[in-house]
């Protein structure tokens, strides 16, 4: 019965040995042969992390934006209108014009006897805050309203005490006064309707300084009948005052 027992044993030993063998034997033959490595389950997302890294650093760098464009961004922000145009005077005022360096929109004005009446577009007179007030005098025709017309030079100044002067200014062609005396006669019309509207401010207030000589233009003020019939004109067309 002990050798029968004996056996038993060492056959089983013998099997317990041949199975670790196979098992080693068909690690060793997934594994290949030496020198060579298998991917596992494990490698598998080191190689998706490699070719992300590869991607992310062939893309092409991010294009910096121009001076220009901070520029634009910066001018879309400024403030547009009439209250951020700039203030010139007189002096400057007449180089700009004298050179054709601006335009000048007519306005519409409720003032018996004044016609072609605006302002320069772009540049505003520090008495009142506003545009320089023009006039075009010497013309048959009424202007365009609410169209920019290129100026051609100053024919003169209306001198308001104050600071609120008015240029008499010429447009270029076709816009041409029609003659010497038109523009004189035009220019004294509009000293009197302007004091007649400005009760504040009387003709004697106001002076006409002609730029294409040294001389002043010898204005004879309107007589006592020349403004009552002015006054009756405004009053009929319901002119304001302002």
């Amino acid at each position: 019965w002990r050798i029968a027992r004996d056996a038993t044993r060492q056959d089983a030993a013998v099997q317990a040995r041949g199975g670790a063998s196979a098992v080693a034997t068909e690690a060793a033959n997934r594994q290949g042969p030496p020198g060579t490595r298998t991917h596992t389950a494990t490698d598998q997302p080191q190689v998706a992390n490699g070719e992300m890294r590869a991607a992310a650093t062939s893309r092409p760098p991010r294009q910096q934006e121009p001076a220009s464009s901070e520029l634009n961004r910066f001018r879309n922000l400024q403030p547009v209108g009439r209250d951020s145009e700039p203030f010139r005077s007189l002096e400057a005022m007449l180089n700009i014009a004298q050179r054709g360096r601006a335009s000048v929109v007519i306005e519409r004005r409720q003032w018996a006897g004044i016609r072609n009446y605006g302002e320069v577009v772009g540049f505003r007179n520090r008495a009142d805050a506003d545009r320089w007030d023009v006039f075009v005098p010497g013309l048959k025709e009424d202007l365009p309203i609410g169209v920019p017309l290129p100026l051609k030079g100053v024919l003169g100044v209306v001198l308001v005490k104050g600071g609120n002067h008015k240029l008499a200014v010429e447009l270029a062609p076709p816009y041409s006064p029609f003659s010497r005396e038109r523009i004189s006669a035009d220019v004294r019309a509009f000293i009197r309707v302007y004091s007649r509207e400005h009760p504040n401010t009387s003709t004697s207030r106001i002076k006409y300084l002609e730029l294409t000589g040294d001389e002043e233009l010898a204005l004879a003020p309107p007589t006592d009948v020349d403004v009552e019939a002015s006054l009756r004109a405004g009053k009929r067309a319901g002119g304001r005052r302002d």
